[in-house]
């Protein structure tokens, strides 16, 4: 029996489909596959080449099969263990011992995830956001939308519908994402939140 791709050339199939490791959610594995793939469409961004949807396709063929993707996260910790521990404890941020690296691909995904709860709840600004996300990544949109909070037309939008904690500011102040936004900038969107009757 020949061995996993993987094995011969190793790829991070979970950052390659911006997933936090471990990832073991169908469905967060496909939209994640398809949004990306869209990105990377060779017709639609050229100088992408076609290396990036190489790499995007055989991530996703591996990870969307819960038996492959059960010997992926094996294989993925055994290497991740080989690197040892002394490396990782200097990046450990207050969360547990999560990196900075790994809290912000969390963070990423928590935000896709939001927008899509939004979109189920009837609200219609997911489509681009989600196109922005992709593109610039969850953490560098936050900070972009929320660095001056104020209390938008989506904001209200979604404080009639009782959904004010999918806002990106209720991301924002979530205690495990605290060490990825200054005390000051979780205090403004926490006084917004709390001006509109939002309680954690």
């Amino acid at each position: 029996m020949s061995r996993p791709q993987y094995e011969n050339n190793w790829k991070d199939y979970y950052t390659l489909l911006n997933l936090s490791p471990g990832c073991d959610d169908s469905k967060i594995i496909e939209r994640n596959y398809r949004l990306l793939i869209q990105t990377v469409h060779t017709d639609l961004n050229p100088t992408l080449g076609e290396d990036k949807a190489k790499d995007i396709n055989e991530a996703f063929e591996c990870l969307k099969d819960p038996t492959s993707r059960k010997s992926y996260w094996l294989y993925y910790q055994s290497r991740q263990n080989q690197k040892g521990s002394t490396s990782n404890s200097s990046q450990a941020s207050s969360s547990g011992n999560r990196t900075k690296s790994e809290l912000m691909n969390d963070f990423h995904n928590d935000m896709i995830s939001y927008y899509y709860k939004r979109e189920a709840k009837g609200h219609l600004d997911t489509i681009n956001m989600i196109g922005q996300i992709e593109k610039d990544g969850g953490h560098a949109v936050a900070l972009r939308f929320t660095r001056n909070p104020k209390p938008t037309s989506g904001l209200r939008s979604l404080k009639l519908s009782n959904a004010l904690n999918y806002s990106l500011e209720a991301l924002v102040i979530e205690p495990k994402y605290s060490s990825l936004f200054t005390p000051e900038h979780r205090e403004k969107c926490r006084i917004l939140l709390s001006d509109l009757g939002y309680r954690p």
